[in-house]
């Protein structure tokens, strides 16, 4: 009956893709592939009502979802890959690639689709050619608290694609607004280094759920769900 059941996820998925499967239906898909000879429907049940989304789900780490839902390591390792993986395919869609920011906002709106939401700090580097254009990125994340720019890597993967400019950004996993004094000299010494190789920070944000501060042009982005009388681009430097 479970093969049956799992033979017929698959051809609707063959048939017609994602759009005809619900979320669960869709992890139940995944977890056949981990679990086999098992009726694996209440186990996506219980996940998407553990996280509330597909999404939140695949944010995980491997390790809260195998402590959080009772799955093996094993199983938790293929979910959290799968969403890492998401993270990083959003630059295969040709509507991003090569994708020139007109702003800040635009930027932000970016970063926080990459990496906002996801319970352990992380960053991502988005490195731009010379005319503004995105040539390649990268997503990095980490055990809760602990995410770190790898400097090595970025300037590295910069100089190699022909890079003049790169926008950074890190999440904040706790509730805390804008940023710390850890995050200004941060910040600092990156765009030091970086002017060593002929690189140059254009902005560097940080992700707070789903609000954003642009720390060198001093703006921020703001959950217009939540605050809907606020200007979601707010620059709060005063005269």
């Amino acid at each position: 009956m479970h093969s049956g059941h799992r033979g017929r996820l698959k051809s609707r998925y063959n048939m017609i893709g994602p759009s005809g499967l619900s979320e669960h239906e869709i992890l139940e898909l995944i977890l056949t592939y981990a679990v086999p000879r098992r009726d694996v429907n209440p186990l996506a049940h219980r996940i998407i009502d553990r996280y509330g989304s597909l999404e939140a789900a695949l944010k995980q780490s491997a390790f809260d979802l195998a402590a959080d839902t009772g799955i093996s390591l094993h199983t938790a390792t293929l979910l959290s890959l799968i969403g890492d993986a998401s993270i990083n395919a959003i630059f295969v869609d040709g509507s991003l690639k090569n994708k020139r920011f007109k702003n800040v906002g635009e930027a932000m709106e970016l970063c926080r689709g990459m990496i906002g939401g996801v319970p352990r700090e992380a960053s991502c580097a988005i490195m731009l050619d010379k005319a503004g254009f995105i040539a390649d990125h990268y997503v990095q994340q980490g055990e809760a608290y602990s995410s770190r720019f790898d400097l090595k890597r970025l300037i590295s993967r910069s100089l190699a694609v022909g890079a003049e400019s790169v926008v950074l950004a890190h999440s904040h996993a706790a509730d805390v607004p804008g940023h710390s004094e850890a995050d200004a000299r941060l910040t600092q010494d990156i765009e030091e280094l970086l002017g060593t190789v002929d690189l140059r920070l254009v902005e560097h944000i940080i992700v707070n759920g789903d609000n954003c501060y642009a720390m060198l042009h001093n703006v921020y982005l703001v959950d217009e769900d939540a605050e809907e009388d606020r200007d979601p681009f707010r620059d709060t430097g005063t005269e």
